[in-house]
């Protein structure tokens, strides 16, 4: 049986004003179903830019060659389009720092359904009825009032947060 994932010969280099800059030099790895994997490594060190280049992510001055394979199926070239139907409901990457997990400039709401919508083939409608509903427990019991507000503007401009 082949990998879930398979990365072989992975390179990544971004062009600056002051030439070229390797990130990522010749990583391969093969990730088996079931399985899941840490990569651990000193700040710098090129650990989120390589998860970003197997997520279509890379900065537009950023480029990746080598081989990224999906069940089989070489995803490292391949459009925007293509990728969003794996990003979120096949393949996900969760970042070490929490302060980047929301974008300052969109409202919390918009962040809570995008998922909903773009992977998970719901309406607007439907998906904000799924992350309202959420404010129905104990959890989120502030949800309804932060989540039109937006991230750089949290607490000040939502409430204090009590």
């Amino acid at each position: 049986m082949s990998p879930v994932l398979e990365v072989e010969g992975l390179d990544i280099r971004f062009a600056t004003t002051e030439g070229e800059v390797s990130a990522v030099n010749d990583v391969s790895l093969a990730i088996d179903e079931g399985e899941s994997l840490g990569v651990v490594g000193e700040s710098g060190s090129g650990k989120t830019q390589l998860f970003l280049s197997v997520m279509g992510l890379l900065a537009r001055n950023g480029r990746a060659s080598g081989r990224v394979r999906y069940r089989g199926h070489d995803i490292l070239n391949r459009r925007a389009r293509e990728l969003n139907e794996l990003r979120g409901s096949k393949i996900s990457m969760i970042f070490q720092d929490p302060m980047t997990s929301l974008n300052p400039y969109l409202k919390i709401s918009r962040q809570m359904t995008e998922g909903l919508v773009e992977h998970g083939g719901a309406s607007e409608a439907e998906a904000a009825a799924a992350v309202s509903s959420c404010s129905n427990g104990s959890a989120f019991p502030r949800l309804p009032a932060v989540s039109t507000c937006i991230p750089m503007n949290f607490p000040a401009a939502c409430g204090s947060g009590r």
